[in-house]
C-alpha cells in the first residue's frame, strides 16, 4: 500500500557509503555500521529504509553507496530494485554523493523532490517523522529554490555533531525558520556561546530539495568537478571515475556560498545520532531506561553508566564497571571510558590503526 503522503515526484535517498570507523571494532571496512543492527533485528539501513518507505513508498527510495557495499545493501533490503542503487565509483565526500544522486534521480524525473537520510540515526515516533517529511515536501514543492533541513532541538550539547542557528523566516509558513549560523563539530566553548545567543537545531542530515535546484547550485560552486559527475551519470562508460579536486567540503557549503535560502523546520520527532559509542550509549540508555546497556551474549552484575556490546561468539562477563564502553568483535575487544571517547575521539582512531600493526602493545 502506498503511504498517504507519497506524491508522484517525491523520492528519498539513503546515504550508506561510509565505513563507520567511529563504531570500531564492531563496524569494519568489510561490514560497516549500516549493516549492523545494534540490538535490533533489522540493520540500521533496513530500519532507515522502512521509515522512508512510510513516506514515499519503496519504489521511490534510492540507496547511495559504493560498489564495495552494493551486495550488502541488496542483502540488507530484500526486494530492493538493483536499479535503485546509485553507486559511487570512488568516494569523494558527501557533496559528490549528493550531486551524483540528484543527477541520477533528475535524469529519471526532472520534477523530483528528494528527502535524504543517513543510516546512523534513531528517529521516533514514526508518525512525527512522517508529518515532518510531508511538511518539508510541501514547502519545497511550493518554493523549489530552497533546500530545507528537518531539524530537532538538542536536549544536550554534543561536540561531535553539527548544528544550525536559525532566525525568523520572511515566508509566511508556520514553523519555518531561516538558517543563519552553521557549526560542524564545534569545541565546547564555541557551542555554548552560540547556544546562548541563537536558537539551535541539530543537523539530522534529513534534507529536502528539488533535485534540479541542488544540481544548479553545486554546478555554480565547482563547475569542472560536478560536470565530471554529470558525464558519469549520463554515460558511465565515458569515464571510469572522477576526483574531488575543488569540490565543497560540506553538503551545504555551495548553498551558503551562493546565498541560496536554507530553511529549517522543527521536525518534532526524537532523534539520536548513533555514529559514536557515547551517542549509541545515550540512545540506548534513553530507550531502555537503564544506565547500564548490555547487547549480545553474556552477563553483567552491578555495572552502571556502562555500555557493553558483544558482537562476538564469546560470552562477555562484566561486573562492577562504571562509565566504560566494552565492545567485542570476533578478533578485538575494546575497553575504554565513555568520557574519554567523548572528549578525545581521536583515541579510537589511534587504537584502530594500531590494531593491525605487528608487535602492537
Amino acid at each position: 500500500m502506498s503511504p498517504a503522503i507519497a506524491g508522484p515526484h517525491r523520492y528519498a535517498v539513503i546515504f550508506a557509503g561510509g565505513r563507520g570507523s567511529r563504531l570500531w571494532p564492531l563496524s569494519t571496512d568489510t561490514s560497516p555500521k549500516q549493516f549492523q543492527g545494534l540490538g535490533e533485528s533489522l540493520s540500521l539501513i533496513g530500519q532507515t529504509f522502512q521509515r522512508l518507505a512510510s513516506c514515499v513508498g519503496t519504489e521511490n527510495i534510492f540507496i547511495s553507496t559504493t560498489r564495495q557495499y552494493a551486495g550488502g545493501a541488496l542483502e540488507a533490503i530484500p526486494g530492493l530494485d538493483p536499479g535503485n542503487l546509485i553507486l559511487e565509483p570512488n568516494p569523494q565526500g558527501k557533496p559528490a554523493a549528493y550531486h551524483l544522486t540528484a543527477a541520477a534521480i533528475a535524469r529519471r524525473d526532472p520534477q523530483a523532490v528528494v528527502l535524504t537520510a543517513a543510516t546512523d540515526s534513531s528517529v521516533t515516533p514514526l508518525s512525527a517523522f512522517q508529518e515532518a517529511a510531508d511538511r518539508a515536501f510541501r514547502i519545497v514543492e511550493e518554493h523549489r529554490e530552497r533546500i530545507l533541513l528537518l531539524g530537532v532541538k538538542p536536549t544536550e550539547l554534543d561536540t561531535s555533531l553539527g548544528y544550525i542557528g536559525v532566525e525568523e523566516s520572511d515566508l509566511e509558513v508556520p514553523g519555518l525558520f531561516e538558517a543563519c549560523d552553521f557549526i560542524e563539530k564545534p569545541d565546547k566553548a564555541t557551542l555554548e556561546k552560540l547556544a546562548a545567543t541563537r536558537t539551535l537545531y541539530s543537523n539530522t542530515s534529513h534534507y529536502c530539495f528539488a533535485a534540479t535546484t541542488l544540481l544548479s547550485v553545486y554546478q555554480q560552486a565547482a563547475p569542472d568537478f560536478f560536470a565530471k559527475i554529470d558525464r558519469y551519470v549520463h554515460d558511465m562508460r565515458e569515464i571510469a571515475s572522477y576526483d574531488g579536486a575543488g569540490g565543497p567540503k560540506h553538503e551545504l557549503d555551495a548553498f551558503i556560498a551562493n546565498g541560496s535560502p536554507i530553511g529549517v523546520i522543527d521536525g518534532g520527532f526524537g532523534w539520536h545520532d548513533i555514529g559514536t559509542w557515547p551517542s549509541v550509549y545515550r540512545m540506548l540508555a534513553e530507550t531502555t531506561g537503564h544506565d547500564r546497556v548490555f547487547l549480545g551474549s553474556g552477563t553483567d552484575e552491578g555495572s552502571r553508566d556502562t555500555l557493553v556490546v558483544n558482537g562476538s561468539t564469546m560470552d562477555i562477563m562484566t561486573a562492577g564497571l562504571t562509565g566504560l564502553a566494552v565492545v567485542a568483535s570476533d578478533d578485538t575487544v575494546l575497553v575504554v571510558p565513555l568520557e574519554l571517547l567523548e572528549r578525545s575521539p581521536e583515541v579510537l582512531a589511534r587504537l584502530r590503526r594500531s590494531a593491525g600493526a605487528p608487535n602492537r602493545k
